[in-house]
């Protein structure tokens, strides 16, 4: 299971290209959701960039690593990291902005479309 996430941060020139991103999306203090978010690695950008605070929901096990992410970043204060599916979760208040890196390596794995379809739909 660790392997597809560690293959993901092993790609430096990804995570550079999806920092410039979140910095030019980012007006600071938002409250951001990490829609499976792995390790973490979107969320510790938005925090960098800015964010004021990060929920992230990931299903599987790997969320203790970006719990972990968070904290070693500074950041514990102002993440929460939510284990389970996110169509079967609620939160307690609205976001401002939805990251996501769960798209696999060809771009529409894991049902993403109908993932960001409900997160939009009941986050934002």
């Amino acid at each position: 299971m660790l392997t597809e996430h560690w293959d993901y941060v092993r790609l430096a020139r990804r995570t550079v290209l999806f920092e410039r991103a979140i910095v030019k999306v980012m007006r600071g203090k938002e409250h951001v959701l990490d829609l499976g978010c792995g390790v973490g690695i979107l969320g510790a950008l938005c925090l960098r960039a800015g964010a004021a605070q990060i929920t992230a929901i990931e299903r599987t096990s790997v969320s203790e690593i970006a719990a972990e992410t968070f904290a070693r970043a500074g950041h514990a204060d102002k993440s929460s990291v939510l284990r389970g599916l996110s169509t079967r979760m609620t939160i307690d208040e609205k976001v401002d902005l939805i990251t996501c890196d769960h798209v696999g390596y060809f771009g529409l794995d894991y049902g993403i479309l109908s993932l960001l379809q409900d997160a939009r739909s009941r986050f934002l």
